[in-house]
């Protein structure tokens, strides 16, 4: 959201509180994949919450308890793989002024993910998890799970994303479904003040959804065979960019294959982090530590 990061600021003070976009570390690095969140809503005729026709952005005037968020760098400059798509959402008229924010800064997020309602145990009771802490494990566990094709089809692991993300994105829009409801504005609190300035969802990158959140099925494939699709040696079959019209026919399928995905990434990475816990109590030892020079 808007907050100010580490300056000292009375947060019951609106107008100081929202003069200037506040980014936030380690999300804004260029160096990181960032993950924004996203959630469903408006919900079809039939039960379930998994049939729905709309992900849009956490947002807390959606009906999220948390607001996913996005923004620029004041830190860190823009880096060239994300120029083109930035360039375009800077383009639109939906934006806050330039003195809210470095025009010229990283932006983030680089992608979004399903982030609202897991449902988790916490001391063996039932409890509901959301915001970016559920999303990024989730969009991680689904690039290990690509890692996994790669290395049993003979070839390496992924290394650093964010170009083949944007390059993707740009050849193959359907590897991501495109987020253009919600924003980033919230405050601290129930009691804290909302700005009246914030970013957007937009058609294409914006600094609230990112590049938009995977369509798992054919994002995979991409990356399974991101050298033939880059170098442009060959033709991905079952991959083939699409239209408008179709994309939009695809979409309720899409939208549970993506929840039904991003629930069993989380359940992955979250029984990568159990085995690990086990194995380090079963290994611990006792270690001399010396200083540094």
């Amino acid at each position: 959201g808007q907050r100010p990061g580490l300056r000292k600021t009375n947060i019951d003070n609106k107008s100081e509180w929202c003069k200037q976009h506040g980014p936030q570390w380690p999300t804004s690095s260029p160096y990181v994949t960032s993950v924004g969140a996203t959630m469903l809503s408006k919900l079809t005729d039939s039960s379930g919450f998994f049939n729905t026709l709309d992900e849009v952005v956490c947002t807390s005037s959606l009906g999220s308890a948390i607001t996913s968020g996005g923004g620029f760098s004041t830190q860190y400059a823009r880096p060239a793989y994300q120029d083109a798509a930035v360039q375009g959402y800077l383009a639109t008229r939906n934006i806050p002024p330039p003195s809210f924010f470095n025009v010229s800064g990283r932006a983030y997020p680089d992608v979004t993910a399903f982030g609202h309602d897991y449902i988790v145990v916490l001391n063996g009771d039932k409890a509901l998890i959301s915001g970016t802490s559920a999303s990024t494990p989730a969009f991680a566990a689904m690039i290990t799970l690509v890692n996994d094709l790669r290395l049993n089809a003979g070839k390496p692991a992924l290394g650093f994303l964010n170009p083949t993300l944007y390059r993707l994105q740009a050849a193959y829009p359907l590897a991501f479904h495109d987020i253009i409801t919600g924003t980033n504005a919230a405050g601290m609190g129930p009691a804290m003040p909302v700005c009246d300035l914030s970013f957007h969802a937009e058609s294409g990158w914006d600094a609230v959804s990112g590049l938009g959140s995977p369509n798992f099925p054919v994002l995979s494939q991409l990356l399974l065979n991101v050298e033939d699709v880059l170098s442009d040696t060959k033709v991905l079959a079952n991959v083939p960019p699409l239209s408008n019209q179709q994309m939009q026919e695809d979409a309720s399928g899409s939208v549970k294959t993506l929840v039904g995905a991003s629930v069993a990434a989380l359940v992955a990475a979250v029984a990568v982090a159990a085995a690990a816990l086990v194995y380090v109590k079963r290994h611990a030892r006792k270690a001399e530590y010396c200083e540094l020079d």
